[in-house]
């Protein structure tokens, strides 16, 4: 029965053939050649645009150029039927009268229709299209909404909304990504989306639309040449564009001046290749390889970040910054030509300091010197708005330390026998554990808990994993929990007077089972 209809529907294509030819020929519009020549055109098995290219060619005064034309625009209009690229009442070749009106439904079909939104990233110069025609769509973003709007429906990092990270990376380091859509593959399949990023030495690396690698191999099979995709040219002038988000400005010496931002991620170089005067928004150079912060700017209205690089000095470094300073993860061994005041936090935590003599005097937020060599805490601010954390160093003394901090204080895992010299009061937690402790003489009075936020009762003051054999000397009032657990208490008599929070003493081998608890306390 299968062979009947196929060859029932031949018949009745043949018998098309025959009736078509009869007609041109009886009318004497076209020869047996001319007929045969067109016949030979049709790309369609049912030969169903043989009718409409019979009156073509003789519209356009039958020509034999005309013959190649026909056959251009009728083979690509067939081939963007089967691809789905013409679809609904425009798959109909006789709404069209002329070749002119099939050309111009090829080129309303032809390429990927971009949307409102991309279209005007490609005119702001947000994004540059290297192809559109009726097989490829290949366009490079230059920024990250312009990624997210043509990377849509794809699982590329890159192009995750709310979360540009990853683009932020990869632009920083000169890696240019290449987006393309394969217009002959349906949706549903990985490869209808493909991206190819190109590191600056010529390395590349290629993602299927579920963000699966592949090779430049599997690419080339669809048609694209590996030539195509191209490094960034990188030069200072891109590195300068990359830098400065919102225009800059240059005086008679040479130096760049901005009110944005201004954002170095992952230079080369060991020593920044222009100077710098004044950055009103936020100046970031960490996760470098730089020796130096010359040409650094003099004044950085909000916060200065020169972290994760391998300087061993501060010199270069602004003189006035209008919130944080983050300097960790270098090598510093002093804090010399640090600004005086810091309005928000400041962050040296993860160096080889063994003083802090040369630091701010004032800082507003976090002070954070923790993971260094420090011995003292002599030179160090006078004011702390927020945290005071020096925990991890090799500290035997609290002398020279902030009187008053804002938050809370933490000296822990340090060589502390004493807490004398300590601050005289925290608005929040204090932590001494892991010193050798053998007395809590210093602490402060109270641990109420008032950070200046209002809320109260959740402060903790934990001298946990000493020396101590008596709590006397501990703070009188404890507005929260009070952990002395794994010590060498021998009874549980203290200072302490009033305490809201859990009073802790677990794992002290030495303390009698009828220990008594001070008045005012709840056990933990």
């Amino acid at each position: 029965m299968k062979y009947l209809k196929e060859y029932n529907e031949f018949v009745l294509v043949l018998e098309s053939i025959a009736l078509s030819k009869k007609m041109f020929l009886q009318t004497n519009k076209l020869s047996d050649i001319e007929f045969d020549k067109l016949l030979d055109i049709d790309p369609s098995p049912t030969k169903k645009y043989l009718e409409k290219i019979c009156k073509y060619f003789v519209d356009e005064h039958k020509s034999n150029k005309v013959i190649d034309v026909i056959r251009d625009k009728i083979t690509t209009f067939d081939s963007m039927i089967n691809r789905k690229l013409i679809t609904g009442s425009d798959v109909d070749i006789n709404k069209y009268k002329t070749l002119k009106d099939i050309e111009a439904a090829i080129q309303k079909h032809s390429g990927y229709q971009m949307d409102d939104v991309e279209l005007n990233f490609v005119k702001k110069g947000q994004a540059e299209v290297i192809r559109n025609d009726d097989k490829f769509f290949i366009v490079v973003p230059d920024n990250y909404e312009a990624s997210c709007a043509f990377g849509d429906n794809t699982s590329w990092c890159t192009a995750r909304k709310d979360d540009r990270r990853f683009w932020n990376s990869y632009y920083a380091k000169f890696i240019k990504i290449y987006y393309c859509v394969d217009l002959s593959k349906a949706k549903s399949n990985d490869m209808y989306k493909f991206a190819v990023a190109v590191y600056p030495d010529g390395k590349k690396e290629c993602f299927d639309s579920s963000d699966d690698k592949i090779t430049i191999g599997d690419i080339e099979k669809l048609g694209l040449k590996e030539e195509l995709f191209k490094s960034e040219d990188i030069n200072l002038e891109n590195q300068i564009k990359r830098w400065f988000k919102d225009g800059y400005t240059i005086d008679e010496n040479g130096f760049y001046s901005t009110d944005g931002d201004v954002i170095i991620k992952e230079f080369k170089g060991d020593r920044l290749p222009i100077k710098f005067k004044y950055v009103g928004g936020v100046f970031g150079c960490d996760n470098n390889k730089l020796i130096s912060l010359e040409g650094c700017p003099e004044i950085v209205g909000l916060s200065f970040n020169c972290s994760s690089n391998k300087l061993t000095s501060l010199n270069g470094s602004p003189k006035k910054v209008g919130y944080s300073f983050d300097c960790y993860g270098n090598k510093l061994t002093s804090l010399e030509f640090s600004p005086g005041t810091v309005g928000g936090d400041f962050n040296c935590y993860g160096n080889i300091l063994t003083s802090l003599e040369g630091g701010p005097k004032t800082v507003g937020g976090d002070f954070d010197c923790s993971y260094n060599s420090l011995t003292s805490l002599e030179g160090g601010p006078k004011t702390v708005g927020g945290d005071f954390d020096c925990s991890n160093n090799k500290l035997t003394s609290l002398n020279g330390s902030t009187e008053i901090i804002g938050h809370s204080f933490n000296c822990s895992s340090n060589k502390l026998k004493t807490l004398e010299g300590g601050p005289k009061k925290v608005g929040k937690n204090y932590n001494c554990m892991s010193n050798k402790l053998k007395s809590l003489k210093g602490s402060p009075k109270r641990i109420d808990g008032d950070d200046g936020t209002g809320y109260f009762g959740d402060a903790k003051f934990d001298c946990s994993f000493n020396e101590l054999t008596s709590l006397k000397d501990s703070p009188e009032v404890i507005d929260g929990d009070f952990n002395c657990n794994y010590n060498n208490l021998t009874s549980l008599e203290s200072s302490l007077k009033i305490i809201t929070g859990l009073f802790s003493y677990d794992n002290n081998d030495n303390l009698p089972k009828d220990a008594k608890i001070p008045k005012h306390t709840i056990r933990a």
